[in-house]
């Protein structure tokens, strides 16, 4: 359960993986009717447990973010990727 903005980035990427569920701040009868439905539905929790490790691995991997990271980096400085690549 995410509690927090339901239009920001944490929110979306919950929704898109279908790994939890969003609730705004502050809103506690929202907040009870999730917790209840999820306490009723351990199914549920297992699938979105699962999609939360799945939606991790691809975006937080090691290979992933380091992918990333020299793609980024390709950008901004393409001298700095010249070194790396004779340091392999």
């Amino acid at each position: 359960v995410f509690i927090g903005d339901p239009r920001g980035e944490i929110a979306r990427v919950v929704q898109e993986a279908k790994c939890g569920v969003v609730v705004p701040s502050g809103d506690g009868p929202a907040l009870a009717a999730v917790l209840r439905k999820l306490a009723s539905n351990p199914g549920e929790r297992v699938a979105m447990g699962r999609r939360a490790r799945e939606a991790f691995v691809a975006r937080f991997a090691p290979q992933h973010v380091i992918a990333r990271w020299l793609e980024a980096l390709g950008r901004v400085a393409p001298g700095a990727l010249r070194w790396q690549r004779t340091q392999d």
